[in-house]
């Protein structure tokens, strides 16, 4: 099921990325017991640099996303690993 979502979700990203004007980069955020969430970083070809948003996809926790889902992980780390990944992103804001 996971591979499928990917799938689908490789193929609307194509269309759907082709309007965005700016860079992506990716990163991994280190947090507690050294685990590394992947983040994608879209920077408007206009963006402001003292405005921000962090947007999390659940997916039901369970798939489109590549950190730690369930049913391998419980409730709720995954909750605690976005807050985590929220905190680190505002003490090192000028990084992003």
């Amino acid at each position: 099921m996971r591979e499928r979502s990917t799938s689908v979700h490789a193929k609307i990203n194509e269309k759907l990325i082709g309007t965005f004007k700016g860079t992506e980069e990716e990163r991994l955020v280190k947090i507690s017991n050294d685990t590394e969430i992947p983040v994608t970083i879209y920077t408007p070809v206009d963006a402001k640099k003292d405005k921000m948003v962090v947007y999390f996809h659940g997916g039901g926790w369970t798939i489109g996303s590549q950190y730690r889902l369930g049913p391998e992980y419980k409730f709720p780390i995954w909750l605690d690993d976005a807050c985590e990944v929220t905190q680190h992103i505002l003490a090192n804001k000028t990084s992003y």
